[in-house]
């Protein structure tokens, strides 16, 4: 029995926890910011929220209230119990509030600190970027060895449970309660006749799966030459490099637009953005209706069960159907916004909340961009896997974002390249800020350099694990694996700046890896130099699945090259730019652009189609006009730069470490009409749009 002692410390302890934990969600209140919206702020955009969506914030605060009133009362449960074993008289009511007040403030801290170590993006807005003292208690906590950290669990672990079991085991003894051999034998048959009837269940539904599977890696933002295995310096990639030992890569791999949207429907559909009406982040309700033949709906009707995985970046896939039987993917609307930022601002609750079960009460967790952890998002991917592995064969997609910005790894990935002693804006990741002239120093590009590359090994890690899973499940032998991504990303080489989607200068951004290894076959080409394209990689799969290639596609299979029967399928990529969501900044794009209003003006919320975030129906002709086009050849490019003084053009031309910056259109005619004749090639397939005077106009 519990004795009057032992009673008031396990409530004393329980509503020392709630209160203490009511205070700390003032207090994240108190300390919280602005909104934004893609890091751009607006009066307007605060002005909708409270008008629109103020009940739904309050609403979506209780939760978070509650969910500090939940920990608080659990921690000040596990105090007050411990508190009540260990003390065997009655305490003043003080001694008592203090001692478990103590005791909940000294849990917390362990588990804060444990987040901080493995998440501190999740923090820097509250620590590090505050300076002083909170910034140095940042700074020590992630520059521990974890070890310490874990131990210091033990021993609080020990110290918390081990008194109460005690007692508990010498309550049962001394009432003299032993299990019969009866209750021991009804629990043992219960539990052989459980197994037995999930294994009969697990015979009679589980298939034989015979493949070929496919299953696509992607990570948004990933680097062609960041791969150790493509001559990067670092060794960022073990993985993927044992990989490409026994695969086919590819060297001149282009994709259609440097955007997530447009890039998977250009994948999925083997057509160009004009084609398939996706050609930036935002697109229209009756712009996601595609009616064209997709990978995913031709693979089904030939026996394959489908599935896509992915965190905050992955959002594309529940905003649009692609014909996926599971889709494990966060979603994204305004409303969703608004939770996210009510989210970022209670790091108080983050260290219980930062996993996968705060995500399935928090689903706006999967949003948050500082919090792409590609080990959660494999053990999710695990269980769709497993789900999709009963089938005959099957079509799986991982999308990872880590790789994006705000280059944000956790723990051990965001110090595996860094200097320790780094002390700059940019410790634990980076915000693009394309809005702002960047006062960045070369300290502060070679920390943003490292953070990248650790997210390279952060991505690269999860791609072992499933290499490893299909291995272990007998699946390796059966299974297409590829490797890839929905385009690069520029980190400050020459005059590029930071990001992608705003221009096509440089390799970094268009000519993302592509890897397939295929245990079927063994092909003679370990390396394809020639140029292909991201809507070449729909008709090459189909075609090696010796599947029908639809009418409606626009890509080249590059099965020929991978065996050695031709030298190239293509004369030339194409790829054009997305939105730019500010019309502020010093970068050269912004001084060579047709101008339009920023994100906060460009789009609206779609209240007909559960509150998504479109762009504007009157500024969709524009963005389309404003958009710079490129031509690939082997040894040139030519961008198309339409601007208010009239369409200009740049002609670079390729060299070992990159194109060179000298622009040499005007110098080389012959070249250039080549070029052009391709590009007019692409322009011709635009809808609603006439070519005049080089310009694309709108023709409604």
């Amino acid at each position: 029995m519990i004795n009057p002692s032992e009673c008031r410390q396990l409530k004393s302890g329980i509503l020392s926890g709630i209160v203490i934990f009511i205070f700390l969600w003032i207090s994240c209140l108190a300390l919280s910011g602005g909104f934004s919206v893609m890091g751009v702020k607006n009066a307007e955009i605060t002005r909708i929220v409270r008008e629109n969506f103020l009940y739904r914030i309050i609403f979506f605060q209780i939760k978070i209230f509650l969910a500090y009133v939940f920990v608080g009362a659990i921690t000040g449960a596990i105090t007050g119990l411990f508190w009540a074993t260990i003390l065997n008289r009655l305490l003043s009511v003080t001694k008592t509030i203090f001692l478990n007040t103590a005791s909940v403030l000294l849990l917390h801290i362990y588990f804060v600190s444990r987040a901080v170590l493995k998440y501190p993006q999740l923090f820097t807005e509250t620590f590090y970027d505050r300076g002083g003292l909170l910034r140095k208690i940042q700074v020590f906590i992630t520059g521990i060895n974890p070890l310490i950290l874990d131990a210091a669990g033990v021993i609080l672990f020990v110290l918390f449970i081990f008194p109460v079991l005690a007692k508990f085991v010498q309550e049962f003894r001394r009432r003299g309660r032993r299990p019969g051999i009866s209750l021991i034998c009804f629990c043992a048959a219960l539990f052989l006749t459980v197994a037995a009837g999930a294994g009969i269940i697990y015979i009679r539904h589980h298939r034989v799966n015979k493949g070929p599977n496919i299953i696509f890696i992607g990570s948004d933002s990933l680097r062609f030459d960041r791969l150790s295995g493509n001559g990067y310096s670092r060794k960022t990639s073990p993985n993927i490099d044992r990989l490409m030992e026994k695969s086919v890569s590819f060297d001149s791999y282009y994709i259609s637009c440097p955007r997530t949207f447009p890039s998977f429907l250009s994948i999925l559909t083997g057509t160009q953005p004009a084609t398939h009406g996706i050609r930036h982040m935002f697109p229209t309700a009756e712009e996601r209706q595609i009616k064209l033949p997709l990978l995913t709906s031709i693979l089904k009707k030939n026996g394959y069960a489908t599935g896509v995985v992915g965190d905050f970046a992955a959002d594309i896939f529940s905003r649009i159907n692609l014909d996926f039987d599971i889709v494990d993917v966060p979603y994204f609307n305004f409303p969703v916004l608004t939770e996210q930022r009510g989210l970022e601002i209670h790091f108080m609750l983050m260290p219980y909340f930062a996993n996968d079960y705060g995500r399935r009460i928090f689903p706006g967790l999967m949003e948050l961009s500082h919090n792409a952890d590609p080990g959660m998002l494999w053990q999710n991917g695990k269980n769709d896997l497993n789900r999709l592995r009963n089938s005959e064969k099957f079509f799986m997609v991982f999308f990872f974002s880590v790789n994006h910005f705000p280059y944000a790894a956790p723990h051990p990935y965001y110090r595996k390249f860094t200097d320790p002693s780094y002390s700059g804006p940019f410790k634990y990741h980076k915000i693009n800020r394309v809005d702002t002239k960047e006062d960045i120093t070369q300290e502060d590009i070679t920390q943003i350099n490292a953070l990248y590359d650790g997210t390279v090994a952060a991505f690269d890690a999860a791609v072992g694990r499933i290499l490893e899973y299909l291995e272990k499940t007998g699946l390796s032998g059966n299974t297409i694996v590829i490797v890839s991504a929905d385009h690069g990303d520029s980190l400050y080489e020459k005059n590029y700046g930071m990001g992608h989607g705003e221009h096509l200068r440089g390799e970094q951004v268009i000519r993302p890896p592509l890897i397939i290894y295929d245990p079927f076959r063994k092909y003679p080409v370990g390396k394809v130099k020639a140029i292909t394209q991201s809507i070449d990689l729909m008709p090459s799969l189909l075609q090696r699945l010796e599947l029908p290639v639809p009418e409606t596609v626009e890509g080249k299979s590059f099965l020929p090259l991978m065996l050695g029967e031709k030298e190239k399928t293509n004369d030339y990529a194409y790829c054009e730019t997305g939105i730019w969501f500010t019309d502020k900044g010093d970068q050269f794009f912004q001084k060579q652009r047709i101008m339009y209003p920023d994100i906060t003006v460009l789009n609206r919320i779609d209240f007909g189609h559960n509150y998504e975030i479109v762009i504007s129906d009157q500024y969709d002709p524009i963005v389309t006009m404003a958009k710079h086009r490129m031509i690939r050849t082997e040894n040139y490019k030519l961008i198309y730069i339409p601007t208010h003084q009239g369409v200009k053009y740049e002609l670079l031309r390729e060299s070992p470490g990159g194109e060179e910056d000298e622009n040499l259109y005007g110098k080389y005619p012959e070249i250039e009409k080549r070029m052009k004749e391709y590009l007019w090639t692409e322009l011709k397939r635009e809808k609603n749009m006439i070519i005049r005077n080089d310009y694309l106009i709108p023709s409604r």
